[in-house]
């Protein structure tokens, strides 16, 4: 189905979403709403609540005009979006989903091919999602993190990608100690990511079942590399059977970099493991495998493990990306 159909017109400088919301009205489960080339103009949030749906739009822009309400929401599962650029123009940071600018809520959904330029918070938000996919995305330009998974997320791909210049972390896996479960069985693999200014490069704050694989991460100004913690100042879960191998690391925490950071450097090596501010009676981080990683051109030792036990068994993540990510 063509979005033009329900009223959508390509550059025109009015905003679309009411014809989009009629076009998602209308489609049946399973099928994928066109948006043919051009720029497109999105008011405030949508949703995508109708199960099977996707938004293919290879050679067209999305652009948002509301600076704190600029979602595009997945809500219903096996949704998607394919070959979208979505852009954003934000003021300044905030944390709520509907000022990130891809979110990701339901089960099986799939993200490929899609650039992301700006967003208040974070590039794509994964809250509470399960067999999800990110490949081949292009994000760049946020005040929060590049892609950040949360809210008891499991069974996840993000593969292929590329991030750049985020506000905070580049790519994240967060666990709190309020969500229902921490998140688990997430692939990371074949990344490249760069330009971290305040954040780190990869991160696992809480999580179990993670795995860290052959990403590149460069030009991390002032944090970790790759972070692998508990912070009890952010009140996350701990840290268990986690696998970060193969994994390349340039131009971490360089000492000529220093006055383009983003504040003060904040001691870390390029793969930091700790825990920080965790009271003695709660877990930090359990088993982790970390091996085979390359640490070339930083200002920083490579390894730190102040906290966790090495395990060369430890399985990382479950999950079958080879089949997800299709």
């Amino acid at each position: 189905m063509d979005v033009r159909n329900f009223g959508a017109i390509a550059d025109d400088d009015r905003p679309d979403d009411d014809a989009i919301r009629r076009a998602l009205a209308t489609l049946p489960p399973g099928s994928v709403l066109v948006l043919p080339p051009g720029r497109y103009i999105q008011a405030h949030s949508l949703v995508i609540d109708r199960p099977g749906v996707t938004l293919r739009g290879v050679g067209a822009t999305l652009q948002a005009t509301d600076p704190h309400d600029h979602a595009l929401v997945l809500q219903a599962d096996a949704t998607g979006v394919l070959g979208l650029r979505l852009t954003a123009r934000p003021e300044r940071r905030g944390d709520r989903p509907e000022q990130s600018r891809l979110v990701l809520r339901g089960a099986g959904q799939r993200v490929r091919d899609v650039r992301i330029d700006g967003a208040a918070s974070a590039g794509v938000l994964v809250l509470g999602a399960s067999d999800f996919a990110i490949t081949g995305t292009e994000v760049r330009g946020t005040l929060a993190d590049g892609i950040h998974v949360t809210g008891a997320s499991h069974r996840g791909c993000i593969l292929g990608n590329r991030v750049r210049d985020a506000g905070d972390d580049l790519i994240s896996v967060v666990s709190y100690e309020a969500d229902a479960a921490p998140v688990r069985d997430v692939l990371v693999a074949g990344n490249e990511v760069a330009g971290g200014r305040w954040g780190r490069g990869l991160s696992v704050v809480g999580g179990e079942h993670i795995t860290l694989r052959d990403n590149r991460i460069a030009d991390v100004l002032r944090a970790a590399g790759i972070l692998i913690a508990r912070e009890g100042s952010w009140h996350t879960r701990g840290v268990d059977e986690v696998r970060v191998e193969g994994n390349r690391l340039e131009r971490i925490g360089r000492p000529q970099d220093a006055a383009r950071a983003a504040g003060a450097p904040t001691g870390h090596a390029a793969v930091e493991v700790h825990r920080w501010r965790v009271p003695p009676r709660l877990p930090g981080i359990g088993r982790l495998h970390v091996a085979d990683n390359r640490v070339d051109d930083s200002g920083v030792p490579a390894l730190h493990l102040g906290d966790g036990r090495q395990d060369p068994a430890v399985l990382g993540a479950r999950v079958d990306c080879a089949a997800g990510a299709q």
